[in-house]
């Protein structure tokens, strides 16, 4: 059997398969032996139908047909074997099957062209010592002193106040009722009695807050507040109210002093010099996690530079599947109904959107897998199953379990952070103080913003309504009121 072998962009192969007219014969009488054996017909026994009977009652076309399939699916194997090449997508002719079979006679040569992705031919720059730069935490007294004083504060009775107005840092107590501007009726939400109020900026809206400073206990006022524009509840976002306000009484936080009885009463250590300690090494241990991901991730992103790659499209709506059905997942955990708005339309938007990031992630999939196998970092069968052992007694309960995917994927997983670990190790690190750097991600997000500003802004408006309205049909209005104000 020839093979003719043609690679194609995108990690395709072409192949044009000349299958001899003694294959086609062959074929073509074991399709009528299967046929005389299995099929049943009025008249004969199982297995005792004439073939002449059978070709008429049958129809040459049907028999033709079943030869033409096997004859592909059996020349294909034997070709891809011959040639040595693994697909990873299903086969597509170049021409369509029904024109085939209007010029395929058994038993005359047969010549026809499939393609199909391969895996992609991953080419890698220099890897070994790659340059990155990375922020160096350092841990500072004045942190250590921050987080004291906030568990301070978190520990600290409370003690009523006498003789003075609410200040910020307080806590109040009060009775509110809230309306909109020019309407009679409490806003939903927007009535509480006895209500405890830390007044402390961020935590309510910030002239709801301000109003309360200088209050004192047994008084009433009317507080104008007008809701931000980016306030959670659309219905009142940006509009103007005006609140009753009646404060009740004012206490404020007694707080312990920082000492020995203080670490005895809050901790397990018996003195704030060991509490200090503990802390310090617990935020240096945090900080060296959080260099070294930094470090994995300036990694990861060098060697995406380097990476050459054609990647097939049927890995690319793989990956970008799997995304979509993890999307789809965190919205369950979410506790949102999916099946509201889950249609054709849905899906094709959120595939488009995720295949920028399925690319990025496939470049950094293939890359570290590439780099695992030059050096030889790929782990054993053994530490792999023992992994997947170790992962399947730790969710006990669960007999659904595919083994074989699991543990693909645990090579896989093991294989990259191997990889990673050697690349960072390998790496030419240069440490620069914290809050040099400047995140790529959040500029380019404040470049869009920029961009966006700058358009048409009838435009934008006529594009947020249509899809609005395409949003408002899709999704069931579920979502509960936040609390008010």
């Amino acid at each position: 059997m020839k093979v003719t072998q043609e690679k194609l962009p995108q990690s395709q192969v072409q192949l044009q398969i000349e299958v001899p007219a003694a294959k086609s014969q062959q074929v073509y009488e074991q399709v009528v032996r299967s046929l005389t054996q299995n099929v049943k017909l009025p008249g004969f026994r199982q297995g005792k139908v004439p073939q002449k009977v059978l070709i008429q009652r049958l129809g040459e076309s049907r028999i033709k047909a079943n030869t033409l399939e096997q004859l592909l699916q059996d020349s294909l194997r034997e070709a891809l074997t011959q040639e040595k090449i693994y697909p990873i997508s299903e086969y597509e002719l170049a021409t369509e099957m029904d024109d085939i079979l209007k010029t395929f006679v058994p038993g005359q040569p047969l010549t026809f062209t499939v393609k199909f992705d391969v895996p992609p031919v991953v080419n890698l720059g220099e890897y070994k010592g790659l340059k990155i730069v990375v922020e160096e935490l350092k841990v500072t007294e004045e942190e250590i002193d921050e987080f004291l004083e906030e568990k301070r504060r978190e520990n600290a009775p409370l003690v009523p106040v006498e003789g003075r107005a609410a200040q910020l840092g307080d806590v109040v107590i009060i009775d509110y009722l809230g309306k909109l501007e020019g309407e009679d009726t409490a806003l939903p939400g927007g009535e509480a009695q006895d209500f405890q109020l830390e007044l402390e900026r961020g935590r309510f809206i910030e002239e709801f807050i301000d109003g309360l400073v200088g209050m004192e206990p047994d008084t009433t006022k009317q507080l104008p507040v007008n809701f931000p524009e980016d306030y959670p509840r659309e219905d009142l976002a940006g509009k103007p109210a005006e609140f009753t306000i009646t404060l009740k009484e004012i206490k404020e936080k007694e707080l312990p002093d920082l000492d020995d009885d203080f670490a005895l009463e809050f901790s397990e250590f018996e003195t704030i010099a060991e509490l200090k300690a503990t802390i310090q090494k617990n935020f240096e241990e945090r900080n060296t996690q959080e260099m070294q991901a930094a470090k994995e991730k300036a990694i990861v992103k060098e060697l995406v530079k380097i990476i050459e790659v054609d990647l097939p499209e049927s890995m690319i709506v793989n990956e970008s599947n799997f995304m979509l059905r993890q999307a789809i997942s965190q919205l369950e955990r979410m506790g949102m109904d999916v099946n509201g708005f889950m249609n054709d339309t849905f899906i094709k938007e959120m595939r488009d959107r995720s295949r920028p990031e399925a690319i990025t992630s496939l470049h950094q999939t293939l890359a570290l897998l590439e780099v695992a196998k030059q050096e030889s970092l790929i782990p054993s069968e053994t530490e792999v199953k023992e992994a997947v052992s170790d992962y399947i007694s730790q969710i006990q309960g669960k007999n659904n379990i595919d083994k074989e995917r699991l543990q693909e994927f645990f090579q896989e997983d093991m294989t990259k952070a191997n990889a990673l670990k050697w690349l960072v190790e390998q790496a030419e690190v240069e440490l620069v103080p914290e809050g040099t750097l400047v995140d790529e991600e959040e500029l380019d997000d404040e470049l869009d913003d920029e961009l966006d500003d700058e358009l048409d802004e009838e435009q934008v408006i006529e594009e947020v309504e249509e899809a609005i309205e395409v949003i408002a049909a899709e999704i069931p209005d579920e979502t509960p009121d936040p609390e008010t104000p």
